[in-house]
């Protein structure tokens, strides 16, 4: 993912928290434009309003506590997640879906701890998403990249690299876009690499004059550290086929009107279904590629696209997959680690 791709995960990871079920599917170059589109919109409307459709929605953490223990208000450190595993119908019994491996240790006090903290894994990496209420709207946005070589500057073909400061001694840069202004004023951008070789990375964006400072990111920056925890989930998945496989998952929390929803993205037919779980809302009539349910206080929904439904069929489409998926609850005492069974 490039920089504007990041910036746009951010804000699918805040509209997948207010909305039922949001798309599977994510398209760089529609998404890009999506989420320039929603900037303006946000810069423009009124500064109460308060949403982007998932994809990796994956969207981007405070540490939390193992199965059986509630997600506890956040205190100053915070994680993101490791890339999931790719587990097989014969997957070990109890395996986790969303484990933590970025711990940040300072953020600063505008962020919202309690219900601003949105955290994710796949195969891109870890994402911690944390964002403050209204009026201000600020998010930042801590990515650690899957191992690999250092990523591209972006789509934007004026990108370039500003040097920064070591960066616990690593090298460390500013991505920019002197020919967009319009996004310079809303954005900022801070690559690192890390000390075992992995590419780290801060987004931020705001939609009002009050600015992240520069010196708050770089303290961000070094303040990040190693770690491994696995992440509580209000849903789990029993009796996947073998050409069903988990491909990323997160928790959203939102400063909206709604307090969170649980995600897990699953590779199907060269296609993907999201798994959504989230406290339940008024019914409604959904969709042809959708399909929900409500159970002990949440609402559970699976949903595709179009060209996909048919190759779904010899799993018993949309229904058959529902019927895989199972919840702890609302409370977040019974949320769960053994998220593949």
């Amino acid at each position: 993912m490039n920089n504007l791709e990041n910036t746009e995960l951010m804000f699918q990871l805040r509209d997948l928290a207010e909305e039922p079920a949001p798309p599977p599917a994510f398209d760089a170059a529609t998404s890009i434009a999506r989420g320039r589109a929603r900037l303006r919109a946000r810069q423009g409307a009124a500064i109460g309003a308060v949403a982007a459709a998932t994809a990796l929605t994956v969207g981007f953490t405070a540490l939390l506590p193992r199965a059986g223990n509630a997600v506890p208000t956040v205190p100053p450190a915070s994680v993101a997640a490791t890339p999931v595993p790719s587990p097989t119908a014969n997957a070990i019994d109890g395996t986790p879906l969303l484990t933590d491996e970025l711990k940040v240790g300072w953020l600063p006090d505008w962020v919202d701890r309690e219900h601003g903290l949105s955290f994710s894994a796949g195969s891109f990496g870890s994402n911690l998403v944390a964002e403050e209420p209204n009026p201000n709207m600020r998010r930042l946005q801590v990515t650690l990249r899957a191992p690999g070589p250092e990523p591209v500057l972006g789509t934007h073909p004026d990108e370039a690299k500003v040097p920064a400061a070591p960066i616990n001694g690593q090298t460390a840069y500013w991505v920019e876009h002197p020919t967009d202004p319009r996004y310079d004023r809303s954005s900022r951008v801070l690559r690192w690499q890390t000390a075992d070789g992995r590419w780290a990375q801060i987004n931020t964006t705001h939609v009002s004059s009050a600015a992240i400072p520069d010196e708050d990111l770089i303290r961000i920056a070094e303040s990040v550290t190693g770690g491994s925890r696995d992440v509580p989930m209000p849903l789990w998945l029993s009796g996947l086929p073998a050409a069903v496989r988990p491909d990323s998952a997160s928790v959203v929390r939102s400063t909206g009107p709604a307090p969170w929803s649980a995600q897990i993205v699953l590779a199907v037919e060269g296609g993907t279904v999201t798994v959504t779980a989230s406290p339940a809302s008024d019914p409604r009539d959904f969709p042809p590629t959708q399909r929900c349910r409500s159970e002990a206080g949440l609402q559970v929904c699976v949903t595709t696209a179009p060209a996909v439904l048919p190759r779904l069929d010899r799993f018993g489409g949309l229904p058959g997959l529902l019927d895989l998926v199972h919840v702890t609850g609302a409370d977040e005492s019974t949320w769960t680690t053994s998220n593949l069974r």
